[in-house]
């Protein structure tokens, strides 16, 4: 297959996957095993991809990240900052999640690479473990906004973001159930998960960035990513906002199932 048309196809997956629940590691991961692509590093050029879907989410809550911008300054006088500005207690709430999930990120990378390193049935777990995560969304309903989270809250968000690291769990649709499990209004968890993608994505796609060569298919696929990424969001918000996060579920449980009986058959 000609290098630019595999590297539209790679920034389309992931620029669909990476918003829409169903987890573009996976997806990528399936794409590399079929194209047998050898010694490439999977795990490097999967988080480069994440650059464009950063772009794509910066856009999307500019006026969230301005706000975010802004409450910087409130880091001159943090305490009285964090009594009186809720975009400052939103800022220090993500910091303190994106802090669980890179500590934690730290700690499985060894594991996570060899679980990259080829197509196994624990994907096909991890698939039908989100199919249920997705299920489970549509069901639930709290009356918290971001700013009213506290601590304990954002904790529990940042570990649990951190499964997302696994192939076949989505990074938002852990991070939008576990702010409704956590008792948040719909989009205010819908907000979040926006939010908190960036600084994760961010940091890992600027450590990988090093090992990644700019060659014209991978600047082609990072663009496509980004394209396509903003779609997906505006599909994300319309599927959360109105809880038909379980058509994803159906089909994440679906794939699942197809990669367990295809690893085990092959």
């Amino acid at each position: 297959m000609n290098d630019v048309v595999w590297a539209l196809l790679m920034g389309g997956l992931q620029g669909a996957t990476e918003f829409l629940p169903v987890s573009s590691s996976g997806h990528l991961l399936i794409l590399f095993n079929l194209r047998s692509v050898g010694s490439v590093d999977h795990l490097s050029f999967i988080t480069f991809l994440h650059l464009g879907t950063l772009l794509a989410v910066v856009l999307f809550v500019y006026k969230d990240m301005l706000a975010l911008i802004r409450a910087l300054r409130g880091f001159v006088a943090p305490l009285r900052s964090f009594k009186r500005d809720p975009d400052f207690r939103v800022l220090v709430y993500l910091l303190t999640s994106t802090i669980i999930t890179g500590v934690l990120g730290i700690f499985l990378e060894a594991f996570i690479d060899r679980i990259f390193s080829s197509l196994s049935w624990q994907v096909g777990l991890f698939y039908l473990l989100l199919a249920v995560i997705l299920f489970a969304s549509d069901r639930m309903e709290g009356t918290l906004q971001m700013h009213q989270m506290g601590f304990s809250r954002a904790l529990l968000l940042g570990l649990l973001q951190s499964a997302a690291l696994l192939p076949g769990i989505s990074r938002s649709g852990i991070t939008i159930f576990a702010g409704l499990l956590l008792g948040m209004r719909r989009v205010e968890a819908l907000r979040y998960s926006f939010l908190l993608s960036v600084p994760v994505t961010a940091g890992a796609g600027l450590l990988k960035l090093s090992q990644q060569s700019l060659d014209a298919p991978s600047i082609v696929a990072l663009f496509t990513s980004m394209s396509v990424g903003l779609f997906a969001l505006a599909i994300l918000k319309k599927t959360t906002l109105t809880k038909r996060l379980s058509v994803f579920g159906c089909y994440c449980a679906v794939l699942g199932i197809s990669i367990i009986l295809g690893v085990n058959l092959l």
